[in-house]
């Protein structure tokens, strides 16, 4: 959503653990706070054991490889947790099946774009071109919707 080379990041006058820090490399994920930046104090624990406020922390030489290959708007797949992305909360369009994001447009959706359309059932009857397969592209060559959307973010 957004990439700062050096931010500060302050928590004082909030609930809770309260902290004032400099952050390099600090890439936001959501409009709650969560980023990925460089966090030299906890290389050591990265991977093992989560000592962050909500964050992804990384070593200052991957959060700079990030910093320099990534670009706002890029999906960011997260594992190992069981906190799911609130809707709303940064860019969560990508959270939502096909068939759900659809739902939110104000547009008419095309014929060819609907989801029955896109992932026909499957029947015995020999294959017949998907009216979604771009002109000269084999239909088995255009993946469907949902392939192309990422898993949910979570932090």
């Amino acid at each position: 959503m957004d990439k700062q080379a050096s931010t500060i990041f302050d928590t004082t006058g909030e609930p809770g653990d309260q902290y004032r820090v400099a952050i390099q490399y600090a890439q936001r994920l959501t409009w709650g706070g969560e980023f990925i930046h460089s966090a030299p104090w906890s290389v050591g624990d990265q991977g093992r054991r989560n000592v962050s406020h909500g964050c992804l922390n990384v070593s200052p030489g991957n959060a700079v490889w990030l910093f320099e290959n990534t670009h706002v708007g890029d999906p960011v797949t997260v594992k190992g947790t069981g906190v799911k992305l609130e809707k709303g909360n940064g860019f969560t369009a990508w959270d939502l099946s096909w068939k759900e994001f659809v739902k939110g447009s104000a547009l008419p959706i095309p014929d060819e774009l609907r989801p029955e359309a896109v992932n026909p059932p499957v029947s015995s009857a020999s294959p017949s071109p998907s009216p979604s397969a771009a002109p000269g592209v084999a239909p088995s060559a255009v993946p469907a919707p949902s392939a192309m959307s990422p898993t949910p973010a979570a932090r």
